[in-house]
């Protein structure tokens, strides 16, 4: 997955945190900013294992 498609749901999940779960706690008393946070947390844990499997080879350890 492309890093840029990993920033839309950070934003999205901080603006909903910082405005308190604002415009979606008048229509629903589901935490959407906690799952847009779960969401966003689980794309950047998947985008560092795929950048540390990419780039694995490329790690030299001398010891």
């Amino acid at each position: 997955m492309p890093e840029a498609y990993v920033i839309g749901p950070e934003v999205a999940a901080i603006t909903a945190v910082l405005l308190g779960n604002y415009p979606f706690s008048y229509l629903t008393n589901v935490p959407i900013d906690y799952m847009l946070m779960v969401t966003a947390v689980a794309m950047i844990a998947n985008s560092g294992y795929n950048y540390f499997k990419s780039n694995l080879n490329k790690l030299q350890l001398n010891g």
